[in-house]
C-alpha cells in the first residue's frame, strides 16, 4: 500500500540526510527523543489489553475497554444503592470529567503504547541501533499480533455508559483509537530492521491485516457508521483513521472515496465564510485544574488538525481531490479558517502547542508571502518554550522564516515522550500529561 507518513518520514529523510550530524535547533528534541527512546527501551512489561483488572461487558480481555467521560452517576432517588455503577442513571455534564475514569487501564496503556512505539522507531530510523527497533516490534506484536495478548480490531466498548442495563460502545469512543494512525508509520520506518525483516514478513503482514480488519470494522460497523455521518471533528477525526488505514493496506481507491465523501458532505458545513467553523465553536468551557480551556477556540484547533491531516493524505493519492484547495457552499478554505483563527490571536488560557500542527502544515502547502504565520508561529514557540517538540526535526520546511533564537529552554513534555495520566475526553483520545490535552493533539501531525 502507499506510504501514509503521519510522522513525516520523508521530513525525517531529509533531517537525517542533512542535519543530524549538526542538528543546531533541534538539539533539544534529540536530546529528548534519546531519553524517551531510552526510558521505553528499558520498559519491562509491555502494554496489552489484557493486563486489564476491569473486564468489558461481553466478557473477553481482548475488547479495548473505556467509560464515557462527561457522565456521571446521579444517585437521587434511587433506594438502597450498593453500586453507583450500576444502580444509578448517569448523566452527561459537559465540561466535568467524571472521578473514577483512571480506573480502567486501557486507555492510559494504549496510548503509552504508542507513544513508547514512535520514540522507539524514530531513534531506529535515525541512528539504526537494532535493539530500539527490537523492542517497538516487541510491543506491537503483544498488542497487535499475538493471539494470547492482542486487542480485538474493534471499538465496540469504547466511551461506555455506565448504570442499569445494557452496557454498550458509543461512537465516540472511536475517537480513542485516533493515535492509531500513527503506527503505520511507526511500521514503516522499522521495516529494514533485523526485527521486521522486511515488508514480505510475517510481522509486517499480521501488522497489515490487523488494520485491514479495524478499518473493515470502521467501515461496516453501526459505531464506525455513525461516526461515518457525524456533522462535525468526529467524521473528520473518522476520516483521518480510516483514509490511514486504506491506504497503507492496499486500498487507495477507497481511500480516495472516502475523502471524496466526506468533502461532499460534512466537510460544506463546517467552515463558514468568514473562516469561524460554527460546529465547534459553540462548545463549553472545560476547566482542568490548573488549565482551563476556551473551547470555542479549542474545538476549532482540533478540527483543523484533522482536517490538515487529512489534506496531506489527498496530496498521496493520485487520484483524490486537493483537500487544501476545496471550498465550502460558503466559499470557505482550510486557509480560511487558518486566517480566522491567526487573526483572532491564542487565547491566553489555551495551549499555544495546540494551533502549532494546523498552523504549520498550511504554511508549508499555502507558503506565506507576507510572513504573518512565521510571526505567528515564533510567538507561539515563545510561549510554549517549544524546542523539544519533535516535529521540529521532521518538518524543517515549516520553520523557514521563524525566529527560532525564541524558543527558549522547555518545561513542556512532549506528547509523544512521557508516560501520561489518562483522562479521558468524548472529542479525542486524551489522556493527559500534567501539561494540556492540546500537546496530546499534537499526535496527530502533518505529512510531508
Amino acid at each position: 500500500g502507499i506510504q501514509v507518513d503521519l510522522l513525516s518520514i520523508s521530513g525525517l529523510k531529509y533531517f537525517k540526510a542533512n542535519n543530524l550530524t549538526n542538528p543546531g535547533y533541534a538539539q533539544t528534541a534529540l536530546n529528548s527523543l534519546k531519553r524517551a527512546a531510552s526510558i521505553a527501551l528499558n520498559k519491562s512489561q509491555p502494554y496489552s489489553v489484557t493486563n486489564t483488572s476491569r473486564i468489558p461487558p461481553n466478557g473477553s480481555k481482548h475488547e479495548y475497554y473505556s467509560w464515557a467521560p462527561y457522565f456521571h452517576a446521579d444517585c437521587g432517588g434511587v433506594p438502597r444503592v450498593r453500586n453507583p455503577m450500576t444502580d444509578c442513571p448517569y448523566r452527561r455534564m459537559d465540561g466535568k470529567f467524571a472521578p473514577d475514569l483512571n480506573l480502567l487501564t486501557d486507555p492510559r496503556d494504549s496510548s503509552s503504547m504508542v507513544n513508547d512505539v514512535v520514540a522507539l522507531s524514530i531513534y531506529y530510523y535515525l541512528y539504526g541501533d537494532e535493539k530500539y527497533a527490537a523492542k517497538a516490534v516487541q510491543l506491537l506484536d503483544v498488542w497487535f499480533v499475538n493471539p494470547d495478548t492482542a486487542m480485538q480490531p474493534d471499538v465496540e466498548f469504547g466511551q461506555v455508559v455506565r448504570g442499569p442495563g445494557q452496557w454498550t460502545g458509543r461512537v465516540e469512543g472511536i475517537l480513542d483509537m485516533r493515535l492509531y494512525a500513527y503506527i503505520p508509520a511507526a511500521v514503516e520506518l522499522l521495516t529494514n530492521s533485523t526485527a521486521v525483516g522486511g515488508k514480505n514478513s510475517l510481522f509486517y503482514t499480521k501488522m497489515r491485516t490487523w488494520f485491514f480488519q479495524y478499518g473493515n470494522w470502521l467501515l461496516t460497523s453501526n459505531l464506525g457508521t455513525g461516526a461515518r455521518n457525524a456533522a462535525n471533528n468526529h467524521a473528520t477525526f473518522y476520516v483521518v483513521q480510516l483514509a490511514t488505514y486504506f491506504a497503507w493496506t492496499g486500498q487507495e481507491t477507497k481511500a480516495d472515496m472516502l475523502i471524496q465523501e466526506f468533502l461532499n458532505r460534512q466537510f460544506q458545513s463546517q467552515i463558514i465564510a468568514s473562516g469561524e467553523q460554527p460546529l465547534e465553536s459553540g462548545r463549553t468551557v472545560t476547566v482542568i485544574p490548573p488549565y482551563v480551556f476556551d473551547r470555542p477556540f479549542h474545538y476549532q484547533y482540533f478540527n483543523l488538525i484533522a482536517l490538515t491531516y487529512v489534506a496531506r493524505v489527498s496530496q498521496k493519492l493520485k487520484n483524490a481531490t486537493n483537500v487544501w484547495e476545496q471550498k465550502t457552499r460558503q466559499g470557505a478554505t482550510i486557509k480560511t479558517a487558518i486566517d480566522y483563527l491567526v487573526d483572532q490571536g491564542m487565547p491566553t488560557n489555551e495551549d499555544p502547542l495546540f494551533f502549532l500542527v494546523p498552523l504549520y502544515s498550511a504554511r508549508q502547502y499555502y507558503g506565506d508571502p507576507t510572513g504573518k504565520y512565521a510571526k505567528f508561529l515564533t510567538g507561539l514557540l515563545q510561549r510554549a518554550n517549544a524546542n523539544d517538540e519533535w516535529w521540529l526535526f521532521w518538518n524543517p520546511f515549516a520553520l523557514n522564516g521563524v525566529d527560532l533564537s525564541k524558543i527558549n529552554g522547555s518545561k513542556v513534555l512532549n506528547p509523544v515522550r512521557e508516560k501520561v495520566i489518562p483522562v479521558k475526553l468524548e472529542y479525542m483520545m486524551h489522556n493527559y500529561s500534567e501539561r494540556t490535552n492540546g500537546q496530546l493533539c499534537e499526535l496527530i501531525n502533518g505529512l510531508k
